[in-house]
């Protein structure tokens, strides 16, 4: 026979719980006041995934995407930091990974994408984003081939400045040439009008 009820061992939770819900019954108060304070959680933790992807992005350098727009990304922070639920974040999270240049990620990356993508298709809680966020820029991103990348956005920016000026050099000189008068044109304006060895001679 087993023993009475206060003799049977108690787990800590089930001791938890039972205060939960003998408070619950003697205050009813509290269990008002739970749908607030999980979502005062949520915001928090939206909060904090918002800080952590802008910081990832910023981190990036323009020239690390496909469209490397400046007023891209002040559009996209501003959208971040309007999102309020985990799916919007979510659709920030995968628009991130697909305008990064191939040439950013990691090899193993490759590997490991497809089942990313999945996870952050049917993402749903907080912890669950913020481990595919981490992926992202543990796993995902090769940090020295970003370096390589900047250095050959700046070569093939010098490029196409020295490119620009040679092409303006170039459309001043024939803008000065056009508005010269060849030496014949100029010749034939400066010359004096021919004399006839008569005039100035009385007839009479």
């Amino acid at each position: 026979k087993l023993g009475s009820e206060d003799e049977l061992e108690v787990s800590p939770v089930q001791k938890q719980g039972n205060v939960l819900r003998n408070d619950e019954t003697k205050t009813p108060s509290v269990q008002a006041k739970k749908p607030e304070i999980q979502k005062t959680q949520t915001k928090t933790c939206i909060a904090i995934l918002r800080t952590q992807l802008n910081k990832l992005v910023k981190r990036l350098p323009f020239t690390a995407f496909c469209n490397e727009q400046p007023q891209v990304f002040t559009e996209f922070h501003k959208e971040v930091n309007r999102c309020t639920s985990i799916e919007q974040l979510r659709l920030k999270v995968m628009w991130v990974a697909d305008m990064l240049l191939p040439e950013v990620f990691s090899e193993s990356w490759f590997s490991i994408r497809d089942d990313w993508v999945k996870d952050c298709q049917k993402c749903i809680d907080s912890s669950s984003l913020m481990q595919l966020i981490n992926c992202l820029k543990v796993k995902a991103v090769d940090w020295q081939n970003i370096n390589l990348i900047v250095q050959k956005a700046v070569e093939r920016q010098l490029a196409e400045r020295a490119q620009k000026k040679k092409r303006a050099k170039g459309q001043k000189a024939e803008n000065d040439d056009s508005g010269k008068i060849s030496p014949v044109v100029n010749m034939v304006l400066n010359r004096k009008p021919a004399t006839s060895p008569h005039w100035g001679v009385s007839t009479m």
